[in-house]
Order: structure tokens, then C-alpha cells, then sequence
């Protein structure tokens, strides 16, 4: 009984990077003194100044409801 009043909730931490061609979404759960990598998504993506931008932004969206 005493465990549950001193336990902290876990930390979720989402980072994501859009690079020359590549999109990168990490997720850590963050501890007190360390963070551990849940999931890692690496999709290769093309971004222009197109019709191709609103692909992209759809595709990062479904990504991350997948998260």
C-alpha cells in the first residue's frame, strides 16, 4: 500500500525529425535517472514544395496516431 503513494507516473517523450528525405519519430518513457526507447518509426518521406507537403502532413498525422 505504502509502494503505490511513492511511485511517480511514467513519462512519455516524443521527438520527431524531418529530414532530407527521411521522417524520424522516437518515443521514450522518461524515469528519474534514465529514459528508455519504446518505439522508433523511420519512414522515407519526399518533401517539396508541392502537392507532395500535404501527403507528407497526412502521413506524419497517421504516424502519430499510431503512437
Amino acid at each position: 500500500m505504502m509502494e503505490s503513494l511513492f511511485r511517480r507516473k511514467k513519462e512519455i517523450i516524443t521527438a520527431l525529425e524531418i529530414g532530407s528525405g527521411w521522417l524520424k519519430i522516437v518515443q521514450a518513457e522518461s524515469f528519474a535517472k534514465s529514459r528508455k526507447i519504446k518505439k522508433i518509426i523511420v519512414e522515407e518521406i519526399a518533401i517539396s514544395r508541392s502537392s507532395q507537403d500535404e501527403k507528407a502532413s497526412e502521413r506524419i498525422k497517421n504516424l502519430f496516431k499510431g503512437l
